[in-house]
């Protein structure tokens, strides 16, 4: 089952409109009060300690208050004043969409009672997991995580759909992988379309009104993958795993739009939504197995392109793509992504352009040689 949101569920069913329910949630946003800012109203914090207090969140996977206690800036009692006041103070969406005279309350409580009942089947994070996986108990640590620090890093809140395995990830506008390396080979991976990597570098750098070129945008959402593996790497020592985390990688849609894992490799992936957005996570794991999807499809043939002219690119893209069992898995403008993608996709079949800026043809070929390429097609 698809995880849903409130809000969402009442669009599906067309009781409110897309404007009714943005009108809502900002406004919802706006009346929301956080702890470091209740803190300092009522003098138990400062706004330099309430600061470095969201500093060492970024480093734990701990609440705001478990931290404040921790550090000796808060008492429990004073902690569960402030939470007692925070609750009195929540607006719920619904209480939004009565003021508004989007529902009455009596619609309010019945829709509400039927969308409890379709979601609370997806409720429990082991119930989304692959039974029988070898990393079960990582995987759940991974998605507890990723939950948590959506929340306390951009202030998302995430829902995630029940995992399942598929050949390739459609990358709508961004994809941010992290590798995993040691007694777990793995790779951690969110998948974002645009609207929503903005909303969270808006986020990270708290200015809702700045816009951002695509290129700082990875960086913060480079920075928030990162933070994410850090904590699930400090997690997956504790139950005896030694693994270590590589620099996030970012790919933009327009420089691979489906993305393919390496021969051998399979993808597990979280169909995810925050309130006004979907998104995937998940991982890329090497298969134990022939993955059931390969045994139902059969394995297709990855073609890289390689050539620093992007109208070249788009018309093999459009000649090639109506070819059945093969899989474009990116086009390569320069000689250093052409040497990237070679080692990220494992392609079968490069078209490489004779003269390529940043590197000598010459230095192509022995990479994707070395990569043992089956086939090199040489243009230009």
């Amino acid at each position: 089952m698809e995880p849903k949101f409130f809000g969402q569920f009442l669009l599906e069913k067309k009781i409110i409109t897309q404007q009714q329910l943005l009108d809502s949630l900002e406004y919802q946003q706006k009346m929301a009060i956080k702890i470091g800012e209740l803190a300092i109203k009522k003098k138990f914090l400062t706004e330099e300690q309430v600061d470095f207090i969201n500093q060492e969140q970024r480093r734990t996977d701990k609440l705001f208050g478990e931290l404040a206690i921790e550090l000796g800036f808060l008492t429990q009692q004073q902690l569960e004043k402030l939470i007692t006041i925070q609750k009195n103070n929540h607006i719920f969406l619904g209480q939004v969409l009565i003021e508004k005279g989007y529902l009455t309350g009596k619609q309010l409580s019945e829709l509400l009672d039927e969308f409890h009942n379709q979601q609370r089947p997806i409720e429990n994070l082991v119930d989304l997991i692959p039974e029988n996986h070898p990393y079960f108990d990582e995987i759940h640590i991974l998605l507890d995580i990723t939950i948590k620090l959506f929340r306390r890093m951009p202030h998302l809140i995430l829902k995630l759909g029940k995992g399942y395995y598929q050949s390739s990830i459609q990358n709508k506008f961004l994809l941010s992988i992290v590798d995993f390396s040691g007694s777990m080979d793995i790779k951690y991976f969110i998948s974002l379309p645009s609207e929503l990597a903005y909303e969270i570098a808006r986020k990270l750098y708290h200015d809702e009104d700045i816009s951002y070129d695509d290129e700082l945008t990875a960086d913060f959402i480079r920075e928030l993958t990162n933070v994410i593996c850090g904590n699930i790497t400090s997690q997956f020592l504790e139950l005896g795993q030694k693994v270590n985390i590589h620099t996030p990688k970012s790919i933009f849609s327009n420089q691979v739009e489906k993305y393919t894992p390496p021969q051998g490799w399979t993808i597990l992936a979280f169909p995810a939504r925050v309130p006004s957005h979907e998104l995937t996570i998940g991982i890329i794991e090497k298969s134990v197995e022939e993955p059931e999807m390969q045994k139902q499809f059969g394995e297709k043939t990855r073609l890289l392109i390689a050539d620093d002219s992007a109208l070249v690119c788009v018309q093999l893209c459009d000649a090639l793509s109506s070819l059945d069992n093969l899989d474009i898995v990116g086009c390569a403008k320069n000689g250093d992504e052409a040497f990237e993608m070679a080692e990220q996709y494992s392609p079968h079949i490069v078209i490489l352009d004779l003269i390529m800026p940043g590197r000598s043809t010459n230095q192509i070929l022995e990479k994707l040689i070395k990569n043992s390429v089956d086939v090199i097609v040489l243009s230009g």
